[in-house]
């Protein structure tokens, strides 16, 4: 499993937000999955299965969701998630279209 703890809010400390994506592991029909479970965002733990061709694909999609659904938490003035300290980096891989979904939220680049 590999593990990263964030935070949620507008200033330092923030609120703990974990991502957690755990091994890949193959699946009856050959393909792979892997879980992602985000702890600490909203009431419930976003948990799911990622699916992928093979181990490698499954971890980068598993990646990409995860950075998905940090970068889209939270509205510009108000809380969202950072690394270290707001307006931050996630250094988490995503989409280019959620990149510039953010820049344009928050011109600071969020």
């Amino acid at each position: 499993m590999i593990c990263r703890t964030y935070r949620f809010g507008t200033a330092c400390p923030g609120k703990p937000v974990s991502v957690e994506i755990f091994a890949p592991r193959e699946e009856e029909t050959g393909d792979f999955s892997c879980r992602l479970r985000i702890d600490g965002l909203k009431e419930k733990p976003f948990d799911t299965r990622i699916f992928g061709i093979d181990s490698l694909q499954a971890t980068m999609l598993a990646l990409q969701l995860a950075g998905t659904e940090l970068y889209g938490a939270g509205d510009h003035p108000g809380p969202h998630v950072f690394l270290y300290a707001p307006n931050d980096n996630l250094d988490i891989p995503t989409t280019t279209t959620v990149l510039d979904h953010v820049k344009r939220r928050d011109p600071r680049g969020g």
